[in-house]
C-alpha cells in the first residue's frame, strides 16, 4: 500500500507508477490527472445557490409545505403516523399524480392482455409482498399518508403506497440484468420481471455513483459528499419531486431529525442527511443474489433517525431488520466529523471499507495480480462494482466476477471519472468544496441511460443542494443540465432548536 501513497499522504499521480497500477488506466497514459476537461467543467460551473428563503404555501396540524425554487419541501413533526398524516394531507395531489404515471405507463408498456383493474391488483400484490418486511416506522407513515389524504378528500390505497416504496426493489429483484440468483430465487425473480413490465415499471435501471471527501482534500477540512441517481427520465417520474424534513418524536428514545430528497409518496430515504451530518450515497451493484425483504430506502428511515456517525449508520443498516436485503448495493456514508465508510452488501453478505483502506488493494484485484481498486486518503469513491471478493463473486456488473472492471464503462465513466477529477483538483492545489463537488457530480452523471437527480451534501454544515430532471411542456432536461437548488436543512434545524428552547 505504501507504494501507492495511501499510508500517510494523498494518493498522487506523480512519479513512477508500476505497470499494474490502476492509475495507468485512469490517466490513460498521462502523468497528471488534471486535464482540459476538468478545467472546462470547472469554469462552466456556476456559484452554488446561497438563497435560503423558502415560501410557505400550506399547513396541516404541525406540518408545513414550502416551495424552494420550484421544489416542494414538506416539514413534518410528530410521531411517524402524525408525520405521515401531514405528508398525505399536504401532498395528496402529487401522490395521486405519480400513481397516474404508472397507470399510463402500464397501458404503453404492457402486453395489452391485462385490463387496468388487473394491473392495479398486480401493483398492489407486489407492494404487499414487500410490505410484509417494512419497518414499523414506514408502516406507520404509510397509515398516516392514507389517513391524511382521506382528510383532504383523496382516496389512496395502502398497497399502492407500498408499491411506490418498493419500486426500486421490484426492479432490482426482477431485472433481467441480474440473471439467475445465487440462492435459487430465479423463478420468482422471472415472475416479478414479467409482472413489473405489465404494470409500467420495466424501464427502471440504475447507473449511479457517489463519493465523499474530507480532511486534507477539502475546504476547511469539512466533509462534502455526492449522490448521483441515474435512472431513465422522460416517462413521468421527474414531474413529481418531493422533499421532506422530518422531526420525528418518540417517547421510548430521542430521534434524530433528517431530510429526504425523493419523489411523491416515497417516504424512504434514498437521498438524504440527518442532523449529525450523516449522509448517504448509494449505487445499484448488480448481483445474482436477490431476495424479497426490506427495501433499503425504508430501513434508512430508522438509520437516519438514529445514527450519529457514519460508522453507526453502516452498522444500523445491517442490523435494524431481520429481513434480508433485496439486492446488491454499494453505500457510502460520511458525517460532519470526517468519519467515512463504504458498505457493500447483498442478501447473502456485507463488508465495509475505509478511506485509504489497504484491504481494497488486497480484495480489489484479479487472480493474475491486476488491480482495479484506487484507494484515496481522506476520500471514498464507489460505482457499481464491489471491492469485497465475497460480494464481487455474486456480481454481474462491470463484467461480472471474472471480468476486469477497468474494461467496463461504469468503471471508466463513474469510478475513474470521479477519481480523475478528485486528483485533478489535488494537482490544481484546489480544496474540494460545494462547487468542486458539483463539478464532479455533474461531469460523472450518466449521459446514456438517464440522470434523474444529483445531490451534493455539505455534511459539516448540514446543507444540501439538489438538482432534478425536469419535463416542462415536452422540454426534457436531465438533472445534470439543471441548476442545483439549496435546501437549507441547517436553517430549519436552528429554528427548531430555538423553538425547543422557548418551549
Amino acid at each position: 500500500p505504501a507504494s501507492f501513497g495511501v499510508s500517510n499522504t494523498k494518493l498522487s499521480a506523480k512519479g513512477h507508477l508500476p505497470t499494474q497500477d490502476p492509475l495507468s488506466v485512469l490517466l490513460a497514459g498521462g502523468t497528471e490527472p488534471v486535464n482540459e476537461n476538468l478545467i472546462d467543467e470547472d469554469a462552466a460551473e456556476p456559484i452554488p445557490d446561497s438563497n435560503t428563503h423558502m415560501e410557505l404555501i400550506g399547513t396541516f396540524q404541525r406540518g408545513e409545505r414550502f416551495l424552494k425554487d420550484g421544489l416542494p419541501v414538506l416539514v413534518l413533526r410528530g410521531s411517524y403516523f402524525e408525520m405521515g398524516q401531514q405528508y398525505g394531507y399536504l401532498a395528496a395531489k402529487e401522490v395521486t399524480g405519480l400513481l397516474g404515471v404508472f397507470d399510463a405507463l402500464a397501458q404503453q408498456e404492457s402486453s395489452g392482455m391485462l385490463g387496468s383493474s388487473v394491473q392495479h391488483r398486480i401493483r398492489r400484490w407486489l407492494g404487499q409482498m414487500f410490505e410484509k418486511h417494512f419497518p414499523a416506522s414506514a408502516n406507520q407513515m404509510i397509515e398516516g399518508i392514507v389517513s391524511g389524504a382521506g382528510l383532504r378528500g383523496v382516496v389512496l390505497e395502502r398497497h399502492d403506497i407500498a408499491f411506490l416504496n418498493s419500486l426500486i426493489d421490484i426492479a432490482g429483484v426482477g431485472s433481467t440484468d441480474l440473471s439467475m440468483s445465487a440462492d435459487g430465487f430465479g423463478s420468482l425473480g422471472a415472475l416479478i420481471d414479467l409482472l413489473r413490465r405489465e404494470i409500467g415499471a420495466g424501464w427502471i435501471e440504475q447507473n449511479c455513483n457517489t463519493f465523499a471527501a474530507w480532511g486534507t482534500r477539502t475546504s476547511e477540512g469539512k466533509t462534502f459528499q455526492t449522490r448521483n441517481t441515474d435512472i431513465t427520465v422522460g416517462l413521468g417520474l421527474e414531474r413529481f419531486p418531493m422533499l421532506y424534513m422530518a422531526f420525528p418524536e418518540q417517547e421510548a428514545m430521542p430521534l434524530v431529525p433528517y431530510v429526504s430528497a425523493g419523489f411523491a409518496g416515497q417516504i424512504g430515504v434514498s437521498t438524504g442527511m440527518n442532523a449529525y451530518g450523516v449522509a448517504l450515497g448509494q449505487v445499484w451493484a448488480f448481483s445474482r443474489a436477490k431476495a424479497i425483504g426490506a427495501p433499503w430506502s425504508l430501513l434508512m428511515i430508522d438509520v437516519m433517525s438514529r445514527a450519529k456517525t457514519a460508522t453507526s449508520a453502516a452498522e444500523l443498516l445491517t442490523t435494524v431488520s431481520s429481513s434480508p436485503h433485496t439486492y446488491g448495493n454499494n453505500f457510502v456514508f460520511a458525517d460532519a466529523t470526517g468519519d467515512g465508510i463504504a458498505l457493500e452488501l447483498n442478501p447473502l453478505a456485507s463488508d465495509t471499507f475505509r478511506a485509504a483502506d489497504p484491504r481494497e488493494l488486497e480484495q480489489g484485484r484479479m487472480s493474475d495480480g491486476r488491480i482495479w481498486a484506487v484507494p484515496l486518503q481522506d476520500a471514498i469513491v464507489r460505482a457499481d462494482f464491489s471491492m469485497s471478493k465475497t460480494i464481487r463473486s455474486h456480481q454481474t456488473s462491470a463484467r461480472g466476477p471474472d471480468g476486469y472492471p477497468p474494461h467496463a464503462g461504469s468503471y471508466r465513466d463513474r469510478y475513474a471519472g470521479q477519481i480523475r477529477r478528485i486528483l485533478g483538483y489535488e494537482s490544481m492545489n484546489r480544496d474540494i468544496g460545494p462547487r468542486e463537488a458539483m463539478v464532479i457530480s455533474r461531469a460523472t452523471a450518466d449521459r446514456r441511460a438517464g440522470n434523474i437527480q444529483l445531490a451534493v451534501y455539505a455534511n459539516s454544515d448540514r446543507k444540501l443542494w439538489v438538482s432534478y430532471a425536469t419535463n416542462n411542456d415536452g422540454q426534457l432536461r436531465q438533472a445534470f443540465q439543471n441548476a442545483f437548488v439549496l435546501i437549507p436543512f441547517d436553517q430549519m434545524l436552528e429554528s427548531m432548536d430555538a423553538k425547543n428552547l422557548e418551549d
